[in-house]
């Protein structure tokens, strides 16, 4: 704290209200491609967040080093900022519950276990008929410190693992990139188990030239257009500007009522689980939509009071933002007759208000009893609200893809374009 005292003097002295978020990272990286390992590399920062408030006018600034120049550069930025439309102050020190414990084989792995786990990628990889194009392992060992004006002062530790690997058919007909990121130690031997699978699969993949009774849409495509194409209607700051398709319908019927969505920092293992969120408000459960209804939505500190509302806990570096997102439904069996949608490419072309989309299959299958028919490059369109609409449910394993945790959707809503 002592390093910290001189400027929490000087901000207290010619602030109003201050937040400063320090972010400590030690990032380690491999990389590799083809039968061997490419390179190695291992960083640390620290990185200074501040935001300073004189009445209702704001100003920010950021630094690799905490000095008198980055105060001085967010006072003058507030100085000459307009005021904003409403400010309430900022959080009070609360009882932060939530206990977010490390995984002790992220907490102790090294560049010896790193290299070894490449090494098993590169030999499930490298079969007669593929190639390995790139691969990566990170490991992120994170410390996020918040500091305020009204004497906050909390520290949270986040631990993140992830494996990227990219792979072609040797004749370049096929290829295949998949991706997974966790908290906790997973067997990156799997994810590249899957990518060697599909490139073999979709050598053999054709159009598509039959009809299906509905659609499946995989997690990691579905995760796509919800973040695109339908989530940002959830966000307190588009609410309350009637930027979002949901605006003035609170308590109202939106959705099936096959549909449940909850956003919670406080998920026991979640990947984006945290003490408290940036502001200093304790991590919580909140119930988004209940049945198809519209419970609530996403704020922080001061949109909620603008709102009559507590903070739901959302208050990322750059604004409002999810933390673990669930989506629930009926949980169904997988149909026999279905088209089976596994990537997409277009997704952030979707439309966030209107929730229409308009994407290209880059990978699909088409499902008849317990063949699974390799398909690709066709289109699918609708908007995100009538997929969910038009859900029969959801079937298979919950996965998590970047901080969504859901199954697969079953829906009837969706326009296929071959």
């Amino acid at each position: 704290m002592k390093k910290y005292e001189k400027y929490i003097k000087k901000l207290k002295k010619e602030t109003g209200h201050f937040q400063l978020n320090a972010v400590t990272n030690e990032n380690c990286e491999l990389n590799f491609e083809g039968k061997s390992i490419k390179n190695f590399r291992h960083g640390n920062s620290t990185d200074f967040f501040l935001k300073v408030y004189i009445g209702k006018r704001e100003g920010s600034s950021y630094s690799s080093v905490l000095d008198d120049n980055l105060i001085n550069n967010a006072i003058k930025t507030a100085e000459n900022s307009p005021e904003k439309e409403y400010f309430y102050g900022l959080p009070k020190p609360r009882s932060y519950r939530f206990k977010s414990g490390q995984d002790a084989k992220l907490r102790n792995m090294d560049i010896k276990d790193m290299v070894n786990i490449s090494k098993r990628i590169i030999k499930k990889i490298n079969k007669k008929k593929v190639i390995l194009n790139s691969g990566s392992l990170i490991l992120n060992k994170s410390k996020i410190r918040l500091i305020n004006s009204n004497n906050i002062d909390v520290t949270d530790e986040g631990l993140n693992f992830g494996v990227n690997i990219e792979a072609s058919s040797s004749d370049s007909i096929s290829d295949y990139e998949d991706y997974y990121f966790d908290n906790k130690f997973f067997d990156a031997g799997k994810t590249a188990d899957n990518v060697n699978r599909k490139v073999m699969e979709f050598l053999k993949a054709s159009g598509l030239n039959k009809k299906a009774d509905v659609v499946i849409i995989r997690p990691k495509a579905l995760v796509s257009l919800l973040n695109y194409g339908f989530l940002p209607n959830l966000r307190g700051d588009n609410y309350e500007k009637n930027k979002s398709l949901f605006s003035g319908k609170m308590n109202k019927k939106i959705l099936d009522k096959n549909i449940t969505i909850i956003d919670d920092n406080s998920l026991k293992g979640g990947i984006n689980s945290e003490k408290c969120d940036y502001e200093g408000t304790p991590s919580m459960k909140t119930v988004l939509i209940s049945k198809g209804i519209l419970k609530n939505v996403i704020f922080d500190y001061n949109t909620a009071l603008h709102n009559n509302k507590k903070s739901t806990s959302n208050s990322s570096l750059f604004g409002i933002d999810f933390s673990n997102v669930i989506i629930k439904g009926d949980n169904i069996k997988e149909p026999d007759n279905a088209i089976i949608i596994d990537t997409i490419m277009g997704a952030h072309t979707s439309d966030s208000i209107t929730t229409d989309f308009s994407v290209h299959v880059q990978k699909a299958y088409l499902k008849d009893k317990d063949k699974l028919i390799p398909v690709t490059d066709f289109m699918i369109s609708g908007s995100v609200t009538d997929l969910l609409n038009k859900s029969v449910g959801f079937a298979g394993k919950e996965e998590q893809r970047e901080g969504i945790y859901t199954k697969s959707l079953v829906t009837e809503g969706v326009n296929v374009i071959v």
